[in-house]
């Protein structure tokens, strides 16, 4: 088993291990110089190095001989300080927290002469912040608080006395109003989508008042954002939500963090996606957009790659709005930002895809056979779209061969429910209804046509029907 400390390191970037060598070495951050030379004798070496070497490396730099405890120990502490430094590299990122952090030493320590000078700093980091996500609104409530709490009582009673408007009071209270407003409504939303899936039944008896303060007055973008997205789900036939959603983000789309723009976009393309599945086509072109505007902001994007479940489902949405050439475009400009153990089969699939739109079936073809089946998923839509190129070429002999081994894959599979296994068996089955009917008896297609729409679930069923259509 692969020592803690040594498996997040590897994961660290060059410059990352640059910083944690200098951080390691800083006697303010770690004193102990004999766990900083256990560190440096395997960190030019990380990713070849095994336990064994390790135990050895550590008796060498503690001038002992270890036991299994002793260098578990050792470990554990370098597992502490590599702890202690990413506390210290995310909080390098929250420049109004750490003046928030300063304001509360000096208002603890009682230091007058600095008092007007953090707060000022606070104030300043505060307007220049260009992210207003959820953090922004709690570091803006704290430094509130913190400016209440500076004051004294004895001040207070003071300023009563000289008709004191109540601007400490007013300002404290508006900023706990948004906080409170955004995160309520921001647990609400992921209630929302995950109640889809699950039937969570957990009540949320202030959402009414939050959702009437917010009619009744001027909130931050992002609250509003948040209230526009739970009416997506909660009054979703009303695509006025959606189009002033859409406008607000278009707006504010520089302001909020990675973790909103990933709840806020998950929503946005949920809703897209199920507008579309009701028969709206209009709704394609905005869930093309939506993703766009997901990957160009950095949403999509997990640690700089572009996941092949999302780049498969750009592609394919633009193919059905016929948009060859932008998906050919999209794929060489995009494809790189996939991770490169799964690159090669994403793009060759995407582009046996795209050949099939085409109407180029022998180049099909020749495009899945370079694809590695590496899951369900290449296999079922790979053979899917063999199956359907077979029959556009007339190739029954290897049409029937697919055909058999498909079926016998599909009872082989595990991991995949009997109804979604029926989707595919019902495609096999009509296809080669398909192959075996009479042409000319448009009766028998007529009512092949009708079993097939009454049929829920068909895997490509939109394409059976067109086969259909010809023969009528």
């Amino acid at each position: 088993m692969e020592i803690k400390a040594v498996h997040v390191i590897k994961n660290f970037t060059k410059v990352e291990r640059n910083r944690l060598t200098k951080f390691i070495d800083s006697p303010y951050f770690n004193s102990n110089e004999n766990l900083s030379n256990y560190y440096h004798s395997f960190i030019n070496s990380i990713n070849s190095v095994n336990e064994s070497t390790l135990l050895v490396n550590a008796s060498v730099a503690y001038d002992k001989k270890l036991n299994k405890d002793g260098f578990n120990k050792i470990n554990h502490a370098l597992l502490e300080l590599v702890m202690q430094f990413l506390q210290q590299e995310n909080l390098k990122t929250k420049k109004l927290l750490l003046e928030n952090l300063l304001v509360n030493e000096v208002n603890k320590r009682k230091i007058e002469s600095l008092r007007k000078q953090v707060f000022k700093q606070a104030e300043r980091s505060k307007k220049r912040t260009l992210e207003r996500s959820f953090d922004h609104h709690l570091e803006s409530y704290r430094l509130e608080h913190y400016r209440f709490m500076n004051t004294s009582e004895f001040e207070r009673k003071v300023k009563s006395k000289r008709n004191y408007s109540g601007d400490e009071i007013n300002s404290i209270n508006q900023s706990l109003n948004d906080l409170f407003a955004t995160e309520k409504l921001r647990v609400y939303c992921i209630y929302l989508s995950w109640n889809r899936v699950v039937d969570l039944n957990i009540e949320f008896p202030l959402i009414k008042y939050v959702e009437r303060w917010i009619k009744n007055n001027e909130t931050k973008p992002l609250t509003k954002i948040y209230y526009l997205v739970s009416k997506t789900f909660t009054d979703f036939e009303n695509d006025t939500h959606y189009y002033e959603l859409k406008k607000l983000l278009q707006k504010n789309k520089d302001t909020f963090g990675v973790n909103e723009g990933r709840i806020i976009y998950d929503a946005i393309l949920n809703y897209c996606i199920q507008k579309t599945n009701i028969g709206e086509a209009s709704f394609q072109e905005e869930l093309l957009d939506a993703y766009m505007s997901s990957l160009n902001s950095g949403f999509l994007l997990n640690q700089g790659y572009l996941n092949p479940t999302s780049f498969r489902n750009i592609c394919f949405i633009a193919m059905r709005l016929r948009k060859y050439e932008w998906v050919s475009s999209f794929m060489d400009e995009y494809a790189p930002m996939i991770k490169p153990e799964n690159r090669d089969n994403a793009l060759t699939f995407n582009k046996a895809r795209l050949s099939f739109y085409q109407k180029d079936y022998p180049k099909v073809l020749e495009l899945l056979n370079q694809v590695e089946y590496q899951d369900a998923f290449y296999n079922l839509n790979s053979k899917t779209l063999m199956l359907a190129s077979y029959y556009e070429l007339d190739e029954y002999l290897s049409l029937n061969s697919l055909i058999e081994s498909f079926r016998a894959y599909i009872r082989r599979l595990k991991g995949t429910t009997k109804e979604r296994k029926s989707f595919y068996m019902d495609l096999l089955k009509y296809t080669q209804k398909l192959m075996r009917i009479d042409h000319r008896d448009h009766n028998a297609l007529e009512k092949l046509k009708k079993e097939v729409i009454a049929k829920k679930g068909v895997v490509n069923k939109q394409w059976l029907l067109e086969k259909i259509d010809e023969l009528l």
